[in-house]
């Protein structure tokens, strides 16, 4: 490790700024810190492009602080200007356009934690002697000054003793840039034959690729035909790696050797594969695995980042953030903070277990999607599409069908489909060995309705689940949505239709 002398600071350090840092007297600050409690040192570590800074931090009231002079060094080290006079820190990055400005909290403290010359932040130092130095030393709360970096596209993380930042990373773009036309697919050649011959706006793929077992291990890798297939026709193709035991994945997340494990087997999976990033898609996380799974994910995108890697983060529909209780271990706003694109899965509203209903009815999608762009800035957003049904027999356990497959059905004797336009809501139903079967699905109304909303709400784009499951009907409207640097949709228009019913009277 690498051990910094103040006296004969590292390369790029601003002179001006390290002198008034080394000597800035702050009296009433010292007079404060001189009434506090004793002050505990313990050794840290800052990692940054390659280097390994031991400092010491100080742990009070279950806050950790960090000396402001070595987070300095550092962040100078890959662009992040930043100056010191005494009472405010000055933060400035070259592209202001990527900063985000959603929910700032500004608090109450002593010092003041500028971005591009815009107030984010009023937190409460701790002045102490630096044991490194023998000089008195401005310690900042962590947490803090990691939502501002995280803000303007910086990737850190925290693990308790490491603080890691990345450089900002040049990431992969698509041939057809701006919007996100993107689908989920399968790994194997079936589902690469699909994409070829019935979608041609498709810019980003989530390749099917690993699945994660509970102990922390991941699957042979499965996407290598569809990666190969991305990167010949212009596509980014973004590994997906999934995993729906949510208690044994808190179990594994809890311990933080074992979650920066993960997080580096990610990562060589997926330099390895060739993939331009990854997709988690971690579901039903207790409640309290909150803390851990953040703390996860900030470490996975340092280092995605330093690899100039995506990371894309599925994240659940939340329409009612004050009653849900089911999803609280994903903070929508630290996810976005940290995520480089977010898919929302704004589907199952209806879904096996449940009874009969809609598996994304209009009403509650622009719901989720407006919450969601209240906490996460919105060209982050895809707008999760979905393109399979659902049919409900006798049971809250229903069969899922692809869009085709609904397609034949609805051309049976006796089968009645209706489309609510409130909603947006197509249904079908049939009787088959005298049970009455109901049927939710999408259709190319359905889905443009949808689809509208991306522009609505100036989203980044769309992530169809999945390739092969839709119909040539809908895939022409998936298409709609052309990949534009100005991020405009070409989504046709919907009829403004009262719910019809049609029943399917051809005799065989």
């Amino acid at each position: 490790m690498q051990k910094f002398n103040r006296r004969n600071a590292g390369v790029g350090f601003l002179a001006a700024a390290c002198s008034a840092l080394a000597l800035a007297a702050f009296p009433h600050f010292e007079h404060a810190a001189s009434a506090q409690p004793a002050l505990h040192f313990s050794p840290a570590t800052i990692n940054y492009d390659g280097h390994h800074a031991q400092v010491y931090k100080i742990v009070q009231g279950g806050t950790a602080y960090m000396p402001v002079y070595y987070v300095m060094q550092a962040l100078n080290e890959f662009g992040c200007t930043n100056q010191w006079n005494g009472s405010s820190w000055l933060f400035s990055v070259s592209n202001s356009q990527a900063i985000d400005w959603n929910n700032l909290s500004i608090g109450t403290g002593k010092v003041a934690l500028y971005l591009n010359q815009r107030l984010v932040s009023m937190v409460d130092p701790i002045v102490a002697i630096d044991p490194n130095s023998g000089k008195p030393t401005t310690y900042m709360p962590v947490w803090y000054v990691m939502q501002m970096l995280q803000r303007a596209g910086i990737a850190c993380s925290w693990n308790g003793s490491q603080w890691s930042l990345a450089n900002q990373p040049n990431l992969p773009q698509p041939a057809q840039a701006g919007l996100w036309n993107s689908a989920f697919i399968n790994g194997d050649a079936t589902s690469v034959s699909d994409l070829q011959m019935y979608r041609h706006h498709v810019n980003v793929l989530f390749v099917n690729a690993f699945d994660l077992h509970t102990n922390g291990t991941l699957t042979q890798d499965e996407g290598q035909v569809a990666c190969s297939y991305a990167h010949q026709n212009g596509m980014l193709a973004i590994a997906r790696i999934d995993s729906f035991d949510g208690s044994s994945l808190a179990n594994l997340l809890a311990n933080p050797q074992n979650a920066l494990a993960l997080a580096q087997r990610i990562v060589q999976a997926v330099v390895a594969g060739g993939y331009d990033g990854v997709n988690i898609d971690f579901e039903f996380l207790p409640a309290a695995a909150q803390v851990s799974f953040l703390s996860f994910l900030q470490q996975l995108h340092v280092l995605l980042a330093n690899q100039d890697k995506w990371l894309t983060i599925d994240v659940p529909a939340i329409d009612d953030p004050a009653s849900d209780t089911w999803d609280r271990a994903y903070n929508l706003q630290q996810i976005g903070e940290i995520a480089d694109k977010e898919v929302l899965m704004s589907y199952d509203y209806s879904y096996p277990g449940s009874p009969p209903g809609p598996i994304a009815p209009l009403p509650w999608v622009v719901n989720t999607i407006s919450y969601t762009v209240s906490q996460t800035p919105s060209a982050k957003v895809l707008l999760g599409i979905d393109t399979y049904a659902y049919d409900w027999g006798n049971s809250d356990n229903p069969s899922v069908l692809t869009l085709q497959q609904v397609d034949n059905l609805a051309s049976q004797p006796g089968t009645t489909v209706s489309y609510n336009a409130s909603t947006a809501t197509p249904r079908l139903t049939y009787s088959q060995n005298g049970i009455t079967h109901t049927v939710y699905y999408e259709t190319p109304a359905s889905l443009a309705s949808r689809i509208a909303e991306v522009g609505a709400f100036a989203l980044g784009g769309i992530a169809q689940w999945r390739i092969g499951l839709e119909d040539p009907a809908t895939d022409q409207v998936l298409d709609s949505l052309v990949p534009a640097e100005t991020g405009g949709t070409t989504a046709p228009p919907v009829a403004n239709a009262t719910t019809t019913a049609v029943t399917n009277n051809t005799t065989s």
